[in-house]
């Protein structure tokens, strides 16, 4: 028995390592700019917060979309296979 995982699986595993790779650094810059919004906007802590909040909030909402959509892909993808080869 192998226990090395079949070959179709390790782009599937690059990708998520790139997204979650990207989503880090997103995290990381945003932190690293909070210093500079407030400063060139004139923002007082409060309303820096809520400028933080809302962009992490449509970027975890955008997240999810696409996460739903690649569920649908699939999915769709997944019965026509399915139907070509006669098992649906």
């Amino acid at each position: 028995m192998s226990h090395t995982a079949p070959r179709s699986r390790w782009p599937a595993l690059t990708l998520l390592s790139a997204v979650m790779l990207m989503t880090i650094l997103d995290g990381s810059i945003v932190t690293v700019a909070m210093p500079a919004i407030q400063r060139d906007l004139g923002f007082s802590p409060a309303r820096l917060s809520w400028t933080v909040n809302s962009y992490l909030i449509a970027f975890g909402g955008l997240l999810l979309l696409a996460g739903r959509l690649t569920t649908l892909s699939t999915s769709t993808n997944n019965q026509q296979a399915q139907l070509t080869q006669g098992k649906g």
